[in-house]
This record gives C-alpha cells, structure tokens and sequence, in this order.
C-alpha cells in the first residue's frame, strides 16, 4: 500500500492521505479548519475537488470548524505565505469581497482562487497528487513559494 501525504497549513490547513491498492480509486481526505468547509460551500475544500481529475480519484472535504491539521513529518505546503501573498498583489480593495463579514472566512467567490493556490503550492512541491489533476487543475502553475 502506498501512502501520499501533503500537508498545507497554519490558518488554511490541508492534510491529504491517499491510499492506493489495488484497483481502488485513492481517496484525498481534506482534513481542516472552518476556512476549509465552511457553511454554502464557502471553504476552499470544496473548490479544490474541481481541481482533480474525479475518475482518478476522490476528494472527501472532513474539515471542521475549530480544528486543524498538524505536520506528521510529510511535505509542507506554505499555503498561507501562499495565498497571503496573492492577497497583497491584488490589494485590499479587490480583496474585501472575497470575505464575509468576519474577515476569515472566504466567500463563494474566495473559496476558488484560495483553492487554485492549494494546487499550486503541491504542484510546486512536486506532489504526486498532481498527477491526478483534472484538466482546471492542470492549467494552474506550480507555485515557487
């Protein structure tokens, strides 16, 4: 049985097993906190299946508000220097409506972009859940942070 993990995190965390044996299809378990799985679908861990070819694999969102995942000695994804750093690029103004009202949690409308940079930043780690990518996933560049 082969294990993949990746982990990405501090405020947005993504710790993702997949198993493999056999003819199973191998399973990303998103394991996180409320910016992960938030009510309407506003948490990147719901985009970020769009990002997987889903006849190659499934993406399961387990994140909970209050929770996060932890490092187990597994590739770390930067996902916060990641993100935060689109976030400066763009500037405040075009930032603000990718929030709801407490400023942590994304919109729909966030939860994409946030979801696009997850994928990049495994890509940039060389993760072999890239080779699972759907063809949106494919088309994001890997990120060098």
């Amino acid at each position: 049985m082969k294990h993949w993990r990746a982990f990405a995190g501090v405020a947005w965390a993504l710790w993702g097993e997949v198993l493999v044996s056999g003819q199973a299809r191998p399973t990303l378990f998103v394991a996180g906190d409320s910016t992960a799985k938030l009510a309407n679908h506003q948490g990147w861990g719901d985009p970020l299946a769009d990002y997987f070819d889903l006849t190659k694999i499934t993406v399961i969102n387990r994140a909970c508000g209050g929770r996060s995942a932890e490092a187990e000695d597994v590739p770390f994804v930067d996902v916060t220097n990641i993100i935060a750093g689109d976030y400066e690029r763009m500037g405040q103004l075009p930032v603000q409506p990718l929030f709801i009202a407490d400023r942590t949690h994304t919109t729909q409308a966030g939860a994409d972009p946030n979801a696009s940079l997850i994928v990049a930043g495994l890509k940039g780690i060389r993760s072999p859940l890239a080779q699972l990518l759907s063809t949106k996933g494919q088309s994001v560049v890997a990120s060098d942070r």
